[in-house]
């Protein structure tokens, strides 16, 4: 990088270019700050040097507004890959909008609880390519086997098992694996995200023993392909772990825990978020073999981790603190049950009528709300045992335990609440480390 600058000049889009690729890699290893202390310098560079809407300044917001989605910072990302449609839009390239950005901006939506914005890009992101050009056409043809494309769809798919949109989800992925098996091959790291994907379909369904087999595919094919401390390689590493915690596989269950939370120190650091769903998978290991001070110690550390990083309503962050609500639950501590689940059961309502806003996305939020479930019913129940224990039992805290119990009985987000608790719903994340 200094060569460059030294021979092209500091301006010099290659230069650019270079100083990007570095603030990608900062990214990767969690190294926020200097990554984004990078990335501005680049986006105001190229304002300073080329005009506010030269076409690489929509690539260097969007790389910019990639990493604070990474850190939770979904206003400051939202402004940024709007700008940079607006840009793409308005550019030489105006006739072909920004899938790329479409589909990053579907994620981010889709982190935000707002569904209905989230899949009319996924479809934005997908469709249009299609329809911008005739079937016959060259170009059609090889976008119908863009690699991208094929990631959009697979993004897309998962998105749909969120929703419990199980038919179709499965529909999309069959599709795009057998797209990515044929062009990228089995073992290319998309393809592996892909089967990743598909197994965690099948684990929502309870497809147990279909989603093992894919699982151990990924994981495997992801060690070879790209290394055993590869970031994706240790998410590959806390799901399996997890599905081995959900057949009572406990013994192999904590050796794949133990090492994914190990590689994800060395490479990524403690505080990383990956790192710290490692920690959260060993803490549900140490939870179930009762060494309940082990548990408390790594799963605080987990809460505070993630919603420092990413906030106290990003998922991970809920799911973190619903587990220590249930650890302090199972040692009989219902005081701290309740403070734990109040916090993870508003994060959940917040995140709901935040994708609810819109009108057309009534009912969207449903099976996010279904998944929660459990926790508002252990809320209600953890503040009822404060009584029986001697403490003093709280008037607000009780009114606030029902308000929540009664949202989630009555609102059109979370219809299902009864009935998903009664079945004893797991509440899985897609990433259930």
């Amino acid at each position: 990088m200094k060569l460059q600058e030294s021979r092209l000049g500091k301006e010099h889009r290659n230069t650019l270019t270079a100083v990007e690729n570095l603030a990608t890699l900062y990214k990767e290893l969690g190294r926020y700050g200097e990554a984004e202390r990078l990335y501005r310098y680049v986006l105001n560079t190229y304002e300073r040097a080329y005009g506010k809407d030269d076409l690489d300044i929509a690539e260097a917001a969007n790389k910019l507004a990639m990493l604070y989605r990474a850190q939770g910072r979904y206003a400051e990302a939202e402004r940024l890959y709007l700008r940079a449609i607006k840009i793409k839009k308005s550019g030489v390239f105006k006739d072909l909008p920004p899938y790329e950005i479409f589909g990053n901006l579907a994620l981010l939506y889709q982190d935000q609880g707002r569904d209905h914005e989230a899949e009319q890009f996924y479809r934005r992101a997908i469709d249009e390519q299609e329809r911008n050009f005739d079937k016959d056409d060259p170009v059609a043809v090889w976008l119908a086997s863009d690699p991208d494309r094929l990631t959009r769809m697979s993004n897309l798919a998962n998105f749909l098992t969120e929703q419990g949109r199980f038919a179709e989800s499965e529909r999309l992925f069959g599709h795009a694996l057998e797209a990515q098996e044929r062009i990228l091959g089995k073992d290319h790291p998309d393809t592996l995200v892909t089967v990743n994907n598909l197994a965690m379909l099948y684990w929502e369904q309870h497809r147990l023993t279909e989603a093992g087999p894919l699982l151990q595919r990924a994981l495997k094919g992801h060690e070879r392909v790209v290394g055993k401390d590869h970031p994706t390689t240790l998410t590959f590493l806390c799901n399996l772990a997890v599905l081995y915690l959900d057949q009572d596989r406990i013994a192999e269950a904590e050796p794949l825990a133990r090492r994914a939370l190990e590689a994800g120190e060395k490479t990524l650091g403690k505080d990383h978020p990956d790192t710290l769903l490692g920690a959260n998978t060993l803490a549900g290991v140490y939870r179930l073999q009762g060494r309940r001070a082990d548990a408390e110690a790594l799963q605080k550390r987990v809460v505070a981790g993630l919603e420092r990083k990413l906030g106290a309503d990003h998922p991970d962050a809920i799911s973190s603190t619903a587990n220590l609500a249930k650890l302090y639950f199972a040692q009989s501590d219902w005081d701290r049950a309740t403070q734990f689940w109040q916090r993870s059961t508003s994060a959940v309502v917040k995140r709901t009528l935040r994708g609810a806003r819109d009108p057309r996305s009534t009912g969207a939020r449903r099976s996010e709300a279904e998944k929660w479930s459990l926790d508002f019913s252990r809320l209600v129940k953890a503040t009822y045992r404060l009584g029986p224990e001697g403490s003093v039992m709280d008037p607000a805290r009780i009114d606030q335990a029902f308000q929540a119990a009664q949202w989630a009985l009555s609102s059109e987000a979370a219809k299902s609440v009864a009935q998903m608790a009664a079945r004893g719903a797991k509440g899985i994340q897609n990433s259930p480390c």
